[in-house]
């Protein structure tokens, strides 16, 4: 997606999740009634307010907890004080239990060249993640994910599915949405970089 001079001298070099997250495997449960959210900045960053608006228009008539740190130096009548299920800045034992607990994650965005950390979180807790197609999971998870969805009509569609207890669809996505953590995995990032980059380095040292 780069220029001509930068493209020719590309070199993929993936990042891998550490163990302690991979190891979280199977730690969810659910039975909170809460879909969990994360927007930190709401009143700071236009970005981040205008993500947290789309996302209380279209999902607001669910319970949810939002997460994420909220910087209110400055700012005059915050938003995120306004609602009572905006949690900000949370210990990580608190937000463990989160992804623990509640019934799914939702997650926005449709960057095609960015991804958060935490929705990756939710996938290795077992945790059902309902996300937008057009980002990043698209391609890493590929066209068929359970999870996917392609309009938030689709997405208000299946949380409320999970929210009522829909087992076949839950276990539909926890299945499937594993194959996206395969990325990630250790031995296959240090593959990539043993391939890519190790040869890069021993032609520079001739």
């Amino acid at each position: 997606h780069e220029r001509p001079f930068l493209k020719r001298r590309s070199v993929f070099m993936p990042l891998a999740l550490p163990d302690s997250l991979l190891k979280t495997d199977g730690t969810w449960t659910g039975g909170e009634d809460r879909i969990l959210f994360v927007c930190p900045n709401i009143d700071q960053i236009d970005y981040y307010r205008r993500i947290y608006l789309r996302f209380r228009e279209e999902l607001g008539s669910f319970p949810y907890w939002v997460a994420g740190r909220q910087d209110l130096a400055g700012v005059d009548a915050p938003l995120s004080t306004q609602d009572a299920s905006i949690l900000g800045y949370i210990a990580r034992e608190r937000l463990d239990e989160l992804l623990r607990r509640c019934f799914c994650m939702f997650y926005h965005s449709q960057e095609p060249r960015h991804l958060h950390y935490h929705p990756l979180e939710a996938i290795a807790t077992g945790m059902p993640l309902v996300y937008m197609a057009g980002g990043l999971l698209e391609p890493l998870g590929g066209p068929d994910q359970p999870g996917m969805c392609r309009s938030y009509d689709e997405a208000r569609e299946k949380i409320a599915r999970l929210r009522d207890g829909d087992a076949t669809l839950r276990e539909a996505i926890r299945a499937s949405q594993k194959a996206i953590l395969d990325h990630f995995e250790p031995e296959r990032c240090s593959r990539a970089w043993r391939e890519n980059f190790l040869p890069l380095v021993k032609e520079g040292c001739r």
